[in-house]
């Protein structure tokens, strides 16, 4: 080992004891270390590609601070402004390992780093006035001059955020500013965040290190406001607190001043779409909103905003500019507006309704009437061929179309009319709750089934021929009612002649005469044995008579014999 001070330079006395005579002082060995050169170049990197080309320009006056980290001089520093050509050089550095330190003046920032060794940049872009290169050795005698660093001239973004309280879209000196608004410089695609600043009490904003490039200016506005009309603001028009300006470039060292952004308090309406569950028209406590229903907001023909009922069935507008305005309610299919609502709407079941129009200032907010809503009921069913006759209908039984059906108040009013479908379905949708009749007809040569008032039976008790209706019945508030069926069944026919038997046979030979005029009665047997009379016909000129659309069923023939007739036998028996 050296015996000389580690890291003393130059000439040295250094103590080696006491020589006795005849003695020996061995191993006296001294070690000696050369100093190192270490400096480059700061560059100004025009084209902004990283490498230092060889018309690039020096930058002047560049502060570097040399550290050493570790060895001999571990916490020794070295300055150096760089010369008029950019270069800088720090001599006599020990070896050991160092990091370096620059420090650059205003409106300029640190040159991206890209690959390779020679004549590119030793530090990290950096949009900072000061940044320092990673630790490196330096090696005794070593001459290490390639530590370049590129720079590039930046600009900045400047503007105010002002409250734009007459409403003009232009920028008075007397305007208020607004504090707290983040503006966010992006890339051209609007997706990345580059830099952001908030603007201070007065509104002023800044973004300071702003490369050349192409971007756009993100604003966000503190709750209540939105942006003023189109003039002085950078954004306008926008019923929002946030929007992107429109993409600018710049150039290196290009500042962008005055990009000033307007904002106005909106104007505000409140609102309630409520379920009038009894049917009152006033909103109670205990009556739930309409969730999802529509209400726009419209100036002349246009919309020009849209909200939603929460679940409590409240909604706002809240971005509203100065002007005149109507709400229109937009209801879907389950629901109906309640009778006496006071709101413009075409009938009374009209799915869309409009009100009066409100005048609203800026910053104004008003509260409106809440609006009474019913739930809808419907009322539907299907038509079949009761083919067994049973009353009620079976799977396999088929449809039956050509079925009208019309639904009616219990006074006769016919308040809506439909078909029956394919598949013998029919429908009545929003339905009010009431008291209603179902009224059929049945096509032609068709009867209803017999009404027994079971589950999955005909809903018509009262019927003649082709044509029936229902019982009064309930509808409340809601219901979906689907089980008025409605049978149908093919209709039987009885009849034939009344003939003069000669021969008292019981058969119509050849040449007896038909009689007419004579009246006959059509009996049907009930299930306990007792008859009840269904018609009366008489038999026409050539003595044919005939009882038509009858019920399946047992039926007795009844003739109303005149004076001095009597009925003939049947093959050789009396008839009764």
């Amino acid at each position: 080992e050296s015996i000389a001070p580690q890291g003393m330079m130059g000439s040295a006395e250094i103590p080696v004891g006491t020589l006795e005579m005849g003695g020996t002082i061995a191993d006296i060995r001294v070690g000696a270390l050369r100093s190192a050169t270490v400096g480059g170049v700061v560059w100004l990197d025009q084209d902004d590609d990283g490498r230092r080309q060889t018309n690039d320009q020096g930058m002047q006056g560049v502060r570097a601070v040399l550290t050493m980290t570790d060895g001999a001089d571990a916490g020794k520093t070295y300055e150096i402004l760089a010369d008029a050509t950019g270069v800088y050089r720090f001599e006599g550095v020990m070896p050991g390992q160092a990091e370096i330190t620059f420090e650059l003046p205003q409106g300029y920032a640190f040159a991206k780093k890209v690959s390779g060794t020679r004549r590119v940049s030793t530090v990290e872009k950096a949009d900072a006035l000061a940044a320092t290169t990673a630790a490196f050795d330096v090696l005794s005698g070593e001459n290490k001059t390639d530590m370049d660093v590129g720079v590039v001239a930046v600009g900045r973004i400047t503007g105010m955020v002002w409250e734009d309280i007459r409403y003009d879209g232009r920028y008075d000196a007397d305007e208020p500013g607004i504090a707290g608004a983040l503006i966010e410089l992006l890339d051209a695609s609007g997706n990345r965040v580059l830099r952001e600043a908030t603007s201070d009490d007065q509104g002023a904003y800044c973004i300071d290190f702003a490369r050349a490039g192409e971007y756009r200016i993100r604003v966000t506005l503190p709750e209540e406001k939105i942006f003023t009309r189109s003039g002085e603001s950078e954004i306008a028009d926008v019923d929002a607190g946030d929007a992107l300006t429109e993409a600018f470039a710049l150039s290196m060292g290009e500042s962008k001043e005055n990009l000033h952004i307007g904002a106005i308090s909106p104007a505000v309406i409140t609102g309630r779409v409520f379920i009038d569950e009894n049917e009152d028209g006033v909103c109670s406590e205990h009556e739930s909103g309409l969730d999802g229903a529509v209400v726009t907001a419209m100036q002349g023909g246009t919309v020009v905003a849209t909200s939603y009922a929460d679940e409590t069935g409240r909604f706002v507008f809240d971005t509203l500019r100065p002007g005149t305005y109507r709400l229109r309610y937009v209801l879907d299919d389950d629901a109906l507006f309640a009778r006496g609502v006071q709101l413009n709407m075409t009938s009374e079941d009209a799915l869309e309704a409009e009100t009066g129009e409100y005048m609203l200032d800026l910053g104004q907010r008003i509260s409106v009437s809440d609006v009474a809503v019913v739930r809808a009921a419907r009322l539907a069913g299907k038509a079949w061929m009761d083919e067994n006759v049973s009353g009620t209908r079976d799977e396999q039984e088929m449809a039956m179309t050509g079925v009208t059906a019309q639904l009616m108040t219990v006074d006769g009013q016919v308040i809506a009319e439909t078909q029956t479908a394919s598949d013998g379905s029919y429908a009545f949708e929003r339905l009010r709750s009431g008291t209603y009749v179902l009224h059929f007809e049945l096509p032609q040569g068709v009867l209803f089934t017999d009404y027994l008032d079971a589950q999955n039976g005909s809903c018509v008790p009262v019927m003649q021929g082709n044509l029936g209706q229902t019982n009064p019945f309930a509808l409340a508030m809601g219901d979906d009612k689907d089980d008025m069926q409605v049978g149908g069944i093919l209709p039987g026919r009885i009849g034939d002649t009344v003939w003069y038997d000669k021969d008292g046979n019981g058969l119509q030979d050849y040449k007896e005469p038909l009689i007419p005029g004579v009246s006959l009665t059509l009996l049907y047997v009930n299930a306990d044995g007792t008859m009840t009379e269904t018609a009366t016909t008489l038999s026409d000129q050539y003595g044919y008579y005939a009882f038509e659309s009858l019920r399946p069923g047992t039926y007795v023939l009844k003739l109303n014999a005149q004076n001095g007739d009597s009925l003939t036998s049947v093959f050789g028996a009396p008839m009764g």
